[in-house]
């Protein structure tokens, strides 16, 4: 059966050395996570694959929306993305000049490097790119 329903599934390269070659693979940035915008019959259309354990209604689909698209901008970059889990609130930050211009996220300190949260908030999940703090400017 193939359907016809947008989603969005972020990906990210991972290069292994397996038997002396190395092979490039693309695992989804957020395990067990399938974004969708569908009907209420496109929904239950996709249960019927056997492929979908449960769906997550989103309150704000706006701002889901513009989360997605930050992360996608920063995945087409070609950013070594980190995977932030749990996030705190803080300081809103954005993008002022480059090619990640107006993506806004958070930034935080780790292990002596300015990291970029860019966070999908219904998750409460992101990623997290190194960043110099003179590129972006408070919200």
């Amino acid at each position: 059966m193939q359907l016809e329903v947008p989603f969005f599934l972020p990906l990210i390269a991972k290069t292994n050395l397996i038997k002396g070659r190395k092979v490039k693979s693309f695992l989804p940035l957020f395990s067990s996570y399938l974004f969708m915008y569908g009907t209420e019959q496109e929904r239950a259309s996709a249960f019927g694959t056997d492929r979908i354990l449960q769906t997550l209604q989103v309150p704000d689909q706006d701002k889901m929306t513009v989360d997605l698209q930050n992360v996608h901008r920063a995945i087409e970059n070609g950013e070594a993305l980190s995977v932030e889990a749990r996030l705190q609130p803080g300081q809103r930050v954005r993008v002022k000049t480059g090619a990640l211009m107006g993506v806004e996220g958070e930034v935080l300190s780790r292990r002596g490097e300015d990291r970029l949260v860019i966070a999908v908030r219904f998750l409460q999940q992101g990623v997290s790119i190194v960043i110099n703090d003179f590129l972006v400017e408070p919200i």
